[in-house]
């Protein structure tokens, strides 16, 4: 029987995130300043959206757009125009954090195996300011006497740490990451940003319209897209010296004896939807073109404002847990702080663990105790665990235990450890006798 051979070429549709998620992620994730200036550019390109006509708008649009596409003219490496401008003067100075540390705390944070974790603060160790990786795979495998395959491993998950597109090894790779971050993995944008900048800087739509096979104005759209990412990922951080300035991103005071969370929304703009424009629609008045179009931007801005106040609350409700979890530190200080995971949080909330992590992505808090960032109260190993903080979740354990079956000392470290910290038996029951806590046996009920 006679088998005929051939190829078979068919196109097929997959899952993706829309439009609207794709927002709620981005909205999350941007620290204040970034937030600013995201909704000042939807203030721009959608007349349905009015900000409080009693606060500044910031300034942007087409001149910050040209700044960006000006990248040729540069003669760095990464090929791009000097660092964007700040979103706004910043109303808290503090202590420089650089963009190594930033990476090797977030290191710390991720669980995977001591190889894994060596090759990839060598790697964050070989990026330059811009974020940028200054040596490639087969080099780095040779100087740590270890695979190419266990050193792209450990390359892929330093590009999943923030901010977006750090550890790509050109401009291409670093937009290409932070498309897909935000959801944008459809063909066209990687294909813009691997093949077409050129093109794209000189607005040449028509013929990237004509070598993708696309429309202009789906090139045209793609780079508003485009046009709000970062060449220079690293350049937000500083080089370890001075003073930076934020906005912090949310507020926590002592009121009486409790803490209480407020999400700073100081200089963000009030939006509102345009009440002509809604009027227009509700009307029988106007083609269905400007009705049509009249609706989709009101769906947009719609979204918009859903999304922002959807921030707010997930701000707010992480960080009340991480307050709840961290009082004796606002209480008595840095000894006092106790380890705590993402996935905690998460849990104790009810949504997934990257939710957590893109809430407190880039943002900080201003407290009684000074100005943190949000990923320092996440501490995962025992060098950032002292004594008195080992002990608080001793007792937390013994009060919530099962008083029919009490947890011997050797269950209280396996429970420690799996909250990432590392102590042995001998040093549990040294730590219960010094709280008063009697041994699992005469804690038993009835005894």
């Amino acid at each position: 029987m006679r088998q005929d051979l051939h190829l078979d070429q068919r196109q097929t549709l997959k899952p993706a995130l829309g439009i609207e998620q794709r927002q709620a992620l981005t909205v999350l994730q941007l620290p204040l300043p970034d937030l600013i200036e995201y909704i000042d550019r939807e203030l721009q390109e959608n007349p349905l959206l009015e900000a409080d006509p009693g606060q500044e708008r910031l300034p942007g649009g087409e001149a910050e757009s040209a700044e960006w596409l000006r990248y040729l003219d540069d003669a760095s490496d990464t090929g791009f125009a000097p660092e964007r401008r700040r979103a706004r003067d910043a109303v808290v100075g503090v202590a420089t954090e650089t963009l190594e540390q930033h990476l090797l705390s977030q290191l710390s944070l991720s669980p995977v195996d001591a190889e894994t974790r060596r090759i990839a603060a060598y790697l964050i160790g070989n990026l330059d300011e811009d974020g940028y990786l200054q040596v490639d795979v087969g080099e780095a495998a040779r100087e740590l006497r270890t695979g190419e395959d266990a050193v792209r491993a450990a390359l892929d998950l330093v590009q999943t740490f923030h901010p977006a597109g750090v550890g790509a090894r050109n401009v291409a790779e670093s937009l290409v990451l932070q498309l897909r971050r935000r959801g944008f993995d459809e063909p066209i944008f990687a294909s813009l940003v691997t093949g077409h900048l050129d093109d794209l800087a000189a607005g040449r739509f028509e013929k990237i319209a004509k070598s993708l096979r696309v429309k202009a104005a789906d090139v045209a759209e793609a780079l508003q897209v485009i046009k709000e990412l970062n060449p220079r990922p690293g350049l937000q951080f500083s080089d370890g010296h001075g003073t930076r300035y934020l906005m912090p991103d949310v507020i926590i005071e002592k009121v009486g004896k409790e803490f209480v969370v407020l999400v700073n929304e100081t200089d963000l703009p009030r939006l509102s939807i345009n009440a002509t424009y809604q009027r227009l629609l509700a009307s029988a008045d106007g083609d269905a073109e400007t009705r049509g179009y009249i609706s989709g931007r009101l769906k947009a801005a719609q979204e918009l404002l859903k999304n922002v106040e959807r921030r707010r609350l997930t701000l707010w409700r992480v960080v009340t847990r991480i307050v709840e979890e961290q009082k004796a530190f606002f209480e008595k200080g840095r000894a006092f702080l106790v380890p705590l995971t993402l996935k905690e949080v998460a849990d104790a909330l009810g949504i997934h663990e990257s939710t957590v992590s893109r809430a407190v992505a880039g943002k900080y808090a201003q407290t009684p105790r000074g100005i943190f960032s949000l990923k320092f109260f996440f501490a995962s190993g025992p060098k950032d665990v002292s004594a008195e903080a080992v002990k608080r979740r001793i007792a937390e354990i013994v009060k919530q235990e099962n008083q029919e079956r009490p947890y011997s000392d050797r269950q209280i470290a396996a429970i420690l450890a799996r909250r990432g910290i590392e102590v042995s038996r001998r040093t549990v029951a040294k730590y219960r006798d010094e709280l008063g806590l009697r041994p699992a046996r005469q804690r038993k009920r009835g005894l």
